[in-house]
């Protein structure tokens, strides 16, 4: 019997398989989120530091994703030559 992938013993098997799967998916995020001590929805999460519980205005979540960017990503300092710097020797006074 050659493989049909439209068969009806086919779809049953992908749809377990696909169930499977979203069942693991909600059971990881339901871990994680009791992880996080979270306990009401909405709550959104952003890289497992930030979050925002319930509805809040827009400002609130520029804020969280402003806060968040800056932390992942600091300001590198800009370092300038102006020849006042000491060297292996010692300073130049």
């Amino acid at each position: 019997m050659p493989f049909n992938c439209c068969s009806s013993r086919f779809i049953i098997i992908r749809i377990t398989i696909e169930g499977i799967a979203l069942v693991i998916a909600v059971d990881t995020d339901i871990n994680d989120a009791q992880m996080l001590g979270i306990q009401s929805v909405p709550t959104f999460v952003v890289n497992c530091e930030f979050g925002v519980s319930g509805a809040q205005k827009e400002e609130y979540f520029l804020n969280m994703l402003h806060d968040t960017y800056n932390k992942m990503h600091p300001t590198k300092l800009n370092i300038t030559d102006d020849g006042s710097a000491c060297g292996p020797d010692g300073c130049d006074i």
